[in-house]
């Protein structure tokens, strides 16, 4: 584990504006030679409602023996390679990767997201985008957590 979510959730810190961290377990793997179905989604609907530092907290305590939180490499590795993105990804939800956190502006924690944009799915031009929720976010019916099998 890398850091405490509950402790740095509400402590923002202005002077740490644009500092990301790496999942150092995942950073430097080759995702192109994971099989897709080693990316694991998990929906942790027993958690609706609870702010996203629960949420990972709760990841690694359920899953953390088998799987890896996926972070900002793998979100990376996914907009070069849109024809790698697992079908598992591709229902419009939202794609939450715990193992990497940044601080926005406001020095809030915020963690990196990915998600189909099916708006314009209609007329072909699906759109890959990215964004990113705090960690006093709470938790949603269509948030979902991406781990890989260790």
């Amino acid at each position: 584990r890398q850091f405490d979510y509950r402790k740095i959730n509400g402590n923002p810190d202005k002077g740490r504006f644009g500092a990301y961290t790496l999942n150092p377990e995942t950073m430097l793997l080759d995702w192109g030679a994971i099989p897709r179905e080693k990316i694991k989604v998990f929906d942790f609907k027993e958690m609706l409602s609870r702010p996203f530092s629960e949420i990972a907290e709760h990841a690694l305590i359920k899953h953390g023996l088998t799987h890896h939180l996926l972070g900002i490499e793998y979100a990376e590795h996914l907009a070069r390679n849109p024809d790698k993105i697992p079908d598992s990804l591709m229902d419009g939800s939202y794609y939450f990767l715990f193992g990497s956190v940044f601080y926005d502006n406001d020095g809030v924690v915020r963690v990196m997201c990915t998600h189909l944009r099916r708006r314009f799915c209609n007329i072909g031009a699906c759109v890959w985008c990215r964004c990113a929720g705090r960690l006093d976010r709470r938790w949603e019916s269509n948030d979902r957590v991406i781990m890989v099998e260790k």
